[in-house]
């Protein structure tokens, strides 16, 4: 029987395939099947893209779950049907629009639609963002107000509104302005369009938070998502950190994005490790090490917003979260002992800072600390069975604040004054009243005092004449002004909550004389602008109207003058801006999507103060955060009870990550350090395969395009071996493009984009593992197909010597699999079979196990 040997696809001579006038390739497309498979080959990489690129998939609620509760729109008094009451109340809401409609009118004219007016030049500030700030601020007031005019003539502004361009911005003032004023005008009107903007907004802040330890940046490019120091240098600032977690977990209650609360979470879980003396806090920590950073601690500049969102958040989610009922009682506790003094002959109750490390007093009273009046009275009206401190603090403190704007000849209140005499806590006056017999039943600091005259003892001295409504124009100069620019808003404020709170009309009738004296010694030309100096009349301008004189001032000095409760403190909260945000609760489905638990607030003992220069490497690591409860869900063990099915995940998994489980990947989803240190690691794979398909795709495209040289030898140009060779090279040219694109993806992807692809849905996790995985497998099915094709070549060559020794050849790294395998496979198979995913429990326990540990 003659034997028969494969026939060449071409004669010896014309072994080119391009020689019958089409290319090989032409020839292979030409076949219908062949289209067909290359463009469902497409269509599935194009699906996984798109499956592993939009946006989490939200679980709905069960048939029957709690939904959010979230109270109906406000109803407004609009312009036709004016407010009701007596007609003092209604002339003076009258006034307070007729201020706002002055000075925004002045603002639209010149400044719009720029951040803020500067009055004196007639020129604009775009210190903001440059996205309209006082028209974004100022939306909801005129919504109170009823000037449905002016709003639906801003409302266009916000739809043309994006928040992608290369821009620095502040993070702090851009949340309680911006994304605060979107919410609380969303909450409103339900309009989706001011959701919409809220939620690209809170996307593009978002990497803020990509510090060492997950502390908020000040600043933060909205296109680059780059953050940089503020003018404190490296660290971050303590109303920065902790005022924004009433806007982004409202954010998240609305969007269902887990990310939102999983950020803001981290930041007070950080604080309590180092809240000292009870409860109080440094106004700033090291961004590197995640400590306390300054010596001081303080209620105002810097540091006042931090407080006040404990209480506000348990307000606002309805009282159902412990934990920060906790942390503001702890607080206030710690305020109370440590931070209040009396003065010694007008009995002054004041608010001080205090060094850290001596508890010694600066004796200064901050006008922004006058918040703090406002805060322990509502705390006082909210809170079951508390200390009734609370209310003599928030009676004594409201008192003083108020004294401070009586005691000028503008009636306007100086921007910082000094007890000097003041030695006296006010707890040891408060023992020693009670220790006497409560004589005439009223604390110290708490008796009614008026107005001294020129010339008289006040028991202060003014040491900043200055009535600020500074926006960031002084940032640089002034250092904290982000902060000390809401002195008179502030006061109003603890007015108007006084007066809700305790129904009491002298805090009325105070906050309303403020008003006239801003309304009196502030206006320009046309608008308003801060004042230099409380103590001259006239008074001399400064040239600046910031935003929060429309969002804050006016506001509260409206609600002051109305007798209507059009915005009811059990329904309503508002932000440190004043933009009101309706209370709500979450529901079970919410709890368990959005990691919602309502644990205590246990803070830790307070550390033993060390250098601000200790070694970062002596900085305990910051604690695992949860994990959410969807990972639990999706990879549980009774999925994979089959060993096949454990080991094709585990064989998937090492492949695209290097290791037999999504252990590691999973909590370094859940810890900045450790998600930066995994996603080198990986691209650095990525990277080195892509290197690796380049120099072997060079390889095959030789040859494919070239005739073999010694046909006679070993002849490449056969139909078998050539597609052989040319399924290696769209194997090889497949990996190359899909590689090349995951490190592309890897280069832009944040913690949060990881953590949506890995915690969301088995079928993305398994999808991810794939277009991870393919390079790899890319780089083992070409290299296997190009060597059988150069094997089956070789076998049919003439030359005995060739034939059997490339098939010796071949043995040796085949002999390879079986080696390997007997080694490994009954180690392998036992972790299988005792394998159980990382469960919550697990990461809660914080062993610390970094995403470059081995889990195999």
């Amino acid at each position: 029987m003659t034997s028969t040997k494969a026939t060449p696809l071409l004669p010896v001579q014309h072994s080119d395939l391009r020689t019958h006038g089409r290319s090989g390739i032409r020839f292979y497309l030409s076949s219908r099947r062949v289209r067909y498979a290359i463009a469902l080959a497409a269509l599935f990489v194009i699906s996984l893209f798109v499956l592993v690129n939009r946006g989490p998939n939200l679980p709905l609620p069960a048939a029957g779950d709690e939904l959010s509760s979230i109270p109906e729109p406000i109803e407004l008094p609009g312009p036709a049907e004016p407010p009701s009451g007596d007609p003092t109340s209604r002339a003076r809401a009258g006034q307070v629009k007729e201020a706002f409609i002055r000075g925004y009118s002045a603002y639209y004219n010149i400044a719009f639609p720029h951040d803020e007016l500067l009055p004196k030049s007639n020129s604009h500030a775009d210190k903001l963002g440059g996205w309209g700030a006082s028209t974004v601020d100022s939306l909801d007031t005129m919504l109170l107000m009823g000037l449905d005019d002016l709003y639906r003539q801003a409302t266009p502004h916000v739809a043309h509104l994006t928040f992608d361009e290369d821009k620095r911005v502040q993070f702090f003032e851009t949340v309680i302005r911006y994304l605060g004023g979107l919410l609380s005008v969303y909450a409103m009107t339900k309009d989706p369009l001011f959701l919409a903007r809220a939620d690209d907004l809170g996307r593009q802040l978002l990497p803020a938070f990509n510090t060492t330890h997950g502390l908020p940046a000040s600043f933060v490019n909205v296109n680059s998502g780059l953050t940089s120091m503020g003018w404190m240098g490296n660290v971050a600032i303590l109303s920065e950190m902790a005022s924004c977690q009433m806007e982004y977990r409202y954010l998240a209650h609305l969007t269902g994005r887990p990310e939102y609360v999983r950020v803001v979470d981290h930041v007070l879980d950080h604080m309590m490790q180092y809240a000292e003396n009870g409860g109080l806090y440094a106004t700033t920590f090291d961004l590197t090490t995640g400590r306390p950073f300054s010596n001081a601690y303080s209620v105002g500049a810097m540091a006042d917003s931090a407080y006040e969102y404990f209480l506000k958040e348990w307000l606002l989610t309805g009282r159902t979260e412990q934990r920060f009922l906790d942390m503001y009682l702890q607080s206030a506790e710690a305020i109370i002992n440590h931070l209040l003094y009396v003065s010694p002959n007008r009995k002054l109750l004041f608010v001080a800072d205090a060094n850290r490390h001596t508890l010694l007093p600066d004796n200064n009273l901050q006008h922004l600390s006058c918040f703090i009046a406002g805060l322990f009275a509502l705390g006082a009206a909210t809170i079951p069975n508390v200390d009734p401190r609370h209310a003599w603090a928030a009676e004594g403190l409201g008192q003083t604040c108020w004294l401070t704007y009586a005691d000028t000849v503008t009636g306007l209140g100086p921007e910082r004054v000094r007890f000097p005499n003041a030695r006296t806590k006010w707890v040891d006056e408060i023992a020693a009243w009670e220790a006497a017999g409560r004589p005439d039943g009223t604390p110290p600091g708490v008796n009614e005092r008026l107005p001294v005259t020129q010339g008289e003892d006040k028991d202060y001295a003014t040491s900043d004449p200055r009535y600020l409504l500074r926006p960031e124009v002084r940032l640089l100069v002034l250092g904290p002004k982000h902060n000390s620019d809401r002195v008179s808003a502030k006061t109003l404020e603890s007015m108007y909550i006084l007066w809700r709170t305790t129904g009491d009309t002298k805090w009325r009738e105070r906050g309303w004389a403020m008003f006239e004296a801003i309304d009196n010694h502030t206006r320009t030309e046309d608008a308003y602008a801060s004042v230099l100096d409380v103590n001259r009349v006239p008074t001399p301008k400064d040239n600046d109207l910031p935003s929060f004189f429309f969002a804050e001032t006016l506001k509260y000095a409206y609600l002051l003058a109305l007798d209507e409760d059009i915005v009811p403190l059990d329904k309503w909260v508002f932000n440190t801006e004043a933009h009101p945000l309706p209370i709500y609760t979450w529901s079970e489905w919410e709890r368990s999507h959005l990691n919602i638990t309502f644990p205590n607030a246990t803070l830790a003992p307070s550390p033993e103060r060390t250098s601000v220069n200790d070694k970062v490497n002596e900085n305990p690591q910051p604690p695992d955060i949860q994990q959410e409860q969807g990972t639990k869900k999706y990879w549980d063990t009774k999925d994979l009870k089959l060993l096949p099915m454990r080991f094709v995940v585990a064989v998937l998994c090492a492949i695209a990550v290097g290791r037999t489980t999504l252990d590691g990947v999973w909590k370094a989803c859940k810890s900045e350090e450790y998600f930066l240190e995994g996603r080198k690691e990986l691209s650095d794979r990525i990277s080195t395969v892509t290197f690796v398909a380049g120099l072997l795709l060079s390889t095959e495209a030789a040859f494919i395009t070239t005739t073999a040289p010694l046909v006679m030898v070993i002849n490449y140009n056969l139909r078998g071996p050539y597609i052989l060779l040319l399924l290696s090279f769209g194997v090889t040219l497949g990996g190359l493009i899909v590689g090349s694109a995951v490190a592309y993806v890897l280069t832009k992807a944040d913690k949060s984009w990881f953590e949506e692809t890995f915690m969301s849905s088995k079928l993305r996790v398994c999808c991810w593992l794939i277009l991870v995985g393919y390079p790899f497998l890319s780089i083992g099915v070409s290299t296997s197909c190009l060597a059988f094709g150069l094997l089956v070549a070789a076998w049919n060559a003439h030359d005995r010597l060739v034939k059997y020794g490339a098939f010796s050849l071949l043995l040796v790294p085949a002999s390879m699999i079986p080696v390997f395998a007997i080694t490994q496979y009954p180690l392998l198979r036992k972790k299988l079979s005792s394998y159980k995913p990382v469960s919550v429990e697990d990461l809660e326990a914080g062993d610390g196990v970094r995403v470059v540990d081995r889990c195999d």
